[in-house]
């Protein structure tokens, strides 16, 4: 489970919602329906049986816990539910007298009827000390340890609460309609609240929060303290455990929406915030206990199960309701995702399905946060077991603005296998480009350096001739690694790393206008760099081949955003394979339609035509060198969906070859490494790199000069 965040940045922004999970909410068009569509209950003599307000409609049951249909007058969501049957529930949704009531606290005693009257208890503490005290007790003793409850959350009279006129009265039927009528309220009661009712409303709830947090906190404590390995909990102790912290997320659900009312004052919509509520409840109300029944796994099995579904259902009604963090739900529940996937060992299909549940839940918050290399991390994870893919996304968490340095760490688990030659689910190519990122990486098994490129470079031509289309995907993926490894892998120390992190204007320039390095590349650079270049060396040699194009899309990204930094470039020029590119983009030009204008920048789409990004873009997205490459708004379509992004259209190749045409203009505009002659309207190169081109050369990947 390495790299599950345990702190969460929270950052105001809106996203279009998912539906509501089962068994939580309802829209108000499904709750219409749901009443509308069962006539209620009569008595022989055709009257209503049922009570008019304050009863139980209906009742579902399912794994995330019950629900109940209930019509209460004068309910507001948040309001604590307390039933005939001693069983208590909140409101989460309402309109009008209508209202669904999730069973929040232990509930297994009470059995929840139809027609079951109930009580609107008001917006209070769902569960007192005497409650709190009696889950705790059935913690073994000597593993949770003392802590003084604070007292419960005072109740709201009926003084206390909204005294705001309603409708109801008027809008009743006359007295000389027939009793035979069911009374029916033309327009839902409304009660605004005030400033002060708010603030006094948040304040209580927080109160009720901070007891349940610290309880929370004590006993995970004492717990994960707790090493013997004959203490186990049984399945009262375990319940008591998701009970507890099941209420701790009730509470925290109740803070957002009081904090986050529409009618709350800024000051109030900031605490959560200052006190860090989204971190708080992520790292107490689940995290903690995650951890602790993954460490007694398999024992806990089914409690982590019941535990998870509870946490992904909170976290999505919170992603639909709590808008403003909607960036810490999204994260949130793709490292729920994760942990279920993680526990699957039994039905390969859930597993998969929760692979990409996470996968899509981290995309989406990449999406929103393309420079935070921790998503990327988590998201190498989900891609096992293709190495490829893996690869590209630890490299990419590693080479962002925001880095993830624990990536290091995890990346491991990907090296150590090919390592040691324990590449059985690997295609040899893969296996051999995995295995020399692999020793450049972590420096180890330096004496297989060698075989492994030689291995890769000498089957490559051949792989890309077989699998043709399927190296369009592995291609960009095979580029975004070998920039990544010039990089040093985001290694602050690297020449080119130190390079970039100069503006250009302050790069020293000698008096015979070359540059100055002003840092010596280290054998690991000069090996990379020389795995490269033979890497693109090869694959341009294919020339006429359209499957090789992202590749060539990605590599000319990081050539191009290189040569804006001379000390940075002056440590490539030599190696690159100027001429083989010159050729290559040649050859483009002569499958371009006549009277092709060629353009030194980003072909934008027509005023009314949405953005729509190859996926190379989306590869790219968030790297280092692409920062400065990509126009404002540039990924702004949101109609885009995820599956969508990664799908080669058939026009897809000629905007591809546009773009690369573009960029070797843009490289050619300098003169000091590709020339365009406007006579010719033919790239050319400097003398220096004028080298003869031979077929024969293309079996080893070098070029004859």
């Amino acid at each position: 489970m390495a790299g599950i965040m345990d702190k969460r940045v929270c950052q105001p922004s809106k996203q279009p919602s998912s539906p509501p999970p089962a068994g939580l909410s309802h829209t108000g068009d499904e709750v219409k329906e749901h009443y509308d569509s069962e006539s209620h209950k009569k008595r022989s003599d055709g009257r209503d049986m049922t009570p008019v307000t304050n009863y139980v409609h209906s009742v579902k049951k399912d794994t995330g816990g019950t629900t109940c249909d209930c019509i209460i007058d004068g309910v507001l969501v948040g309001d604590i539910i307390r039933f005939e049957s001693g069983a208590k529930g909140r409101c989460i949704y309402h309109e009008g007298s209508q209202c669904t009531v999730f069973l929040t606290f232990d509930n297994s005693n009470h059995r929840i009827e139809e027609n079951e009257k109930v009580e609107n208890m008001g917006k209070t503490c769902i569960i007192a000390e005497a409650e709190l005290k009696e889950i705790v007790d059935k913690i073994p003793h000597g593993q949770r340890g003392v802590v003084s409850l604070g007292p419960p959350r005072q109740r709201p009279t009926k003084a206390n609460r909204s005294t705001q006129p309603t409708t109801q009265q008027a809008n009743r039927p006359s007295s000389n309609d027939d009793e035979s009528i069911s009374e029916m309220m033309r327009q839902p009661e409304t009660r605004p609240i005030s400033q002060d009712q708010l603030v006094a409303e948040t304040k209580g709830i927080y109160a009720g929060l901070v007891m349940v947090e610290t309880k929370c906190i004590e006993v995970d404590n004492a717990q994960s303290s707790n090493t013997d390995a004959n203490s186990k909990l049984d399945d009262v102790q375990w319940q008591a455990l998701i009970a507890l912290h099941r209420t701790l997320l009730h509470e925290h659900h109740d803070f957002f929406l009081a904090s986050q009312h529409p009618s709350a004052s800024p000051a109030l919509r900031r605490l959560a915030s200052k006190y860090a509520m989204p971190a708080r409840m992520w790292r107490h109300g689940i995290h903690s206990f995650l951890e602790l029944l993954r460490h007694r796994l398999p024992a806990s099995r089914e409690h982590m199960l019941t535990f998870l579904i509870l946490a992904y259902q909170m976290m999505a009604l919170l992603y639909e309701t709590v808008t403003a963090y909607e960036d810490t739900w999204i994260e949130c529940l793709g490292d729920i995702s994760r942990y279920r996937m993680a526990i699957e060992d039994d039905d390969i299909q859930i597993r998969e399905q929760w692979t990409g549940v996470g996968r899509r839940w981290y995309s989406k918050a990449s999406d929103k946060s393309p420079t935070t290399g921790r998503l990327y991390h988590h998201l190498a994870i989900l891609a096992r077991p293709n190495a490829l893919q893996q690869l590209y996304y630890y490299n990419k968490s590693l080479c962002v603005p925001i880095p993830f340095s624990s990536a290091r760490e995890s990346i491991m688990t990907l090296f150590d296998p090919v390592l040691n030659n324990n590449t059985a689910r690997l295609a040899p190519v893969d296996a051999a480009f995995v295995r020399a990122h692999g020793i450049l990486f972590s420096g180890k098994s330096r004496d297989q350096l060698q075989e492994s490129t030689d291995s890769f470079i000498d089957s490559l031509d051949g792989h890309i001739g077989r699998i043709t289309k399927r190296w369009l995907e592995s291609g960009y993926y095979i580029a975004i690694a070998l920039s990544c490894s010039l990089l040093g892998y985001g290694v602050e120390s690297n020449v080119l790393m130190r390079a970039m992190s100069k503006k250009p204007e302050e790069t020293d320039v000698a008096m015979d206008g070359n540059t100055i390095a002003e840092a010596t590349p280290d054998e690991t650079f000069k090996l990379a760099l020389d795995f490269a270049t033979r890497t693109i060396s090869r694959v341009l040699y294919r020339w006429g081949d359209t499957n090789t194009l992202p590749f060539v899309h990605s590599i000319l990204v990081f050539m191009n955003h290189m040569t804006q930094y001379p000390a940075a470039i002056s440590h490539l020029e030599e190696a690159y394979p100027w001429k083989l590119t010159s050729i290559m983009l040649n050859t483009l030009l002569l499958s371009c339609e006549p009277g092709y204008e060629i353009r030194g920048h980003f072909r934008l789409p027509e005023k009314d035509q949405l953005p729509h990004p190859l996926p190379e873009d989306f590869a790219m997205r968030g790297l280092l060198y692409a920062e400065d490459y990509f126009p404002n708004d540039w990924f702004s379509n949101d109609k885009i969906d995820e599956d969508e992004k990664y799908f080669e259209l058939p026009s897809v190749t000629e905007v591809r070859k546009d773009r690369i045409l573009s960029l070797g203009y843009n490289i050619a505009s300098s003169g000091n490494w590709l020339l365009w002659n406007r006579e010719t309207r033919q790239f050319e190169v400097p003398e220096k790199y004028d080298v003869k081109i031979s077929l024969d050369s293309r079996q080893d990947g070098n070029i004859e000069i």
